[in-house]
Protein backbone atom coordinates (compact mmCIF):
# COMPACT_ATOMS: atom_id res chain seq x y z
CA UNK A 1 0.00 0.00 0.00
CA UNK A 2 1.21 3.51 -0.66
CA UNK A 3 1.66 5.61 2.29
CA UNK A 4 0.92 8.87 0.30
CA UNK A 5 -1.62 9.70 -2.60
CA UNK A 6 -2.26 13.09 -3.75
CA UNK A 7 -5.91 13.37 -5.15
CA UNK A 8 -8.49 16.17 -5.75
CA UNK A 9 -12.05 17.00 -4.33
CA UNK A 10 -14.24 17.44 -7.44
CA UNK A 11 -16.83 19.98 -7.82
CA UNK A 12 -19.41 18.22 -5.42
CA UNK A 13 -16.61 17.77 -2.53
CA UNK A 14 -16.29 14.03 -3.25
CA UNK A 15 -12.56 11.82 -2.90
CA UNK A 16 -12.08 9.13 -4.06
CA UNK A 17 -9.86 6.70 -1.93
CA UNK A 18 -7.89 4.88 -3.83
CA UNK A 19 -8.51 1.12 -4.71
CA UNK A 20 -5.32 -0.43 -3.17
CA UNK A 21 -6.19 1.33 0.17
CA UNK A 22 -9.73 0.66 0.06
CA UNK A 23 -8.22 -2.93 -0.02
CA UNK A 24 -5.91 -2.88 2.62
CA UNK A 25 -8.66 -1.36 4.70
CA UNK A 26 -11.60 -3.67 4.01
CA UNK A 27 -13.33 -0.77 3.21
CA UNK A 28 -16.34 -1.27 0.27
CA UNK A 29 -19.77 -0.12 0.10
CA UNK A 30 -21.21 -1.48 2.80
CA UNK A 31 -18.62 0.16 5.43
CA UNK A 32 -19.83 3.24 7.19
CA UNK A 33 -16.63 5.28 8.21
CA UNK A 34 -16.10 8.04 10.34
CA UNK A 35 -14.64 10.91 9.23
CA UNK A 36 -12.82 12.95 12.19
CA UNK A 37 -10.87 16.82 11.59
CA UNK A 38 -7.71 16.69 13.50
CA UNK A 39 -4.89 18.65 13.47
CA UNK A 40 -5.57 20.52 10.77
CA UNK A 41 -5.99 17.42 8.47
CA UNK A 42 -9.20 15.05 7.90
CA UNK A 43 -8.65 11.41 9.26
CA UNK A 44 -10.75 8.48 7.82
CA UNK A 45 -11.46 5.13 9.73
CA UNK A 46 -13.61 2.34 8.87
CA UNK A 47 -16.40 1.65 11.37
CA UNK A 48 -16.80 -2.25 12.68
CA UNK A 49 -19.66 -2.04 14.59
CA UNK A 50 -22.76 0.73 14.38
CA UNK A 51 -24.77 0.73 17.57
CA UNK A 52 -28.31 2.94 16.64
CA UNK A 53 -29.66 4.82 19.07
CA UNK A 54 -33.00 2.85 18.96
CA UNK A 55 -31.12 0.20 19.95
CA UNK A 56 -29.14 1.53 22.41
CA UNK A 57 -32.81 3.06 24.44
CA UNK A 58 -34.47 -0.60 23.56
CA UNK A 59 -31.05 -2.66 25.69
CA UNK A 60 -30.97 0.60 28.58
CA UNK A 61 -34.98 0.17 28.75
CA UNK A 62 -34.42 -3.84 29.35
CA UNK A 63 -31.90 -3.18 32.06
CA UNK A 64 -34.09 -1.03 33.51
CA UNK A 65 -37.00 -3.51 33.49
CA UNK A 66 -34.94 -6.29 34.81
CA UNK A 67 -33.61 -4.15 37.90
CA UNK A 68 -36.96 -2.86 38.40
CA UNK A 69 -37.36 -2.58 42.57
CA UNK A 70 -33.91 -4.34 42.91
CA UNK A 71 -33.10 -0.81 44.96
CA UNK A 72 -36.14 -0.15 46.31
CA UNK A 73 -35.35 -1.90 50.11
CA UNK A 74 -32.00 -0.91 49.72
CA UNK A 75 -30.64 1.82 52.96
CA UNK A 76 -28.34 4.08 51.05
CA UNK A 77 -26.26 4.62 54.48
CA UNK A 78 -25.76 0.90 54.62
CA UNK A 79 -24.43 1.05 50.97
CA UNK A 80 -22.45 3.90 51.40
CA UNK A 81 -20.76 2.15 54.47
CA UNK A 82 -20.10 -1.13 52.93
CA UNK A 83 -18.57 0.94 50.00
CA UNK A 84 -16.12 2.81 52.69
CA UNK A 85 -15.42 -0.33 54.79
CA UNK A 86 -14.35 -2.83 51.08
CA UNK A 87 -12.45 0.69 50.06
CA UNK A 88 -10.68 0.66 53.14
CA UNK A 89 -9.66 -2.68 53.24
CA UNK A 90 -8.62 -2.75 49.89
CA UNK A 91 -6.43 -0.09 50.89
CA UNK A 92 -5.21 -1.07 53.64
CA UNK A 93 -4.39 -3.92 51.58
CA UNK A 94 -2.26 -1.95 49.20
CA UNK A 95 -0.55 -0.55 52.16
CA UNK A 96 0.78 -3.59 53.41
CA UNK A 97 1.70 -4.74 50.42
CA UNK A 98 4.39 -1.82 50.03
Amino acid sequence: MENITISQINKKGQLVIPKTMRKSLGINEDVALQITVEGGGVHIYPIEDVVLKSSQDNSYLAVLKHTQGAWIKDSWEKTRKQKRDLELKASIKRRKRW
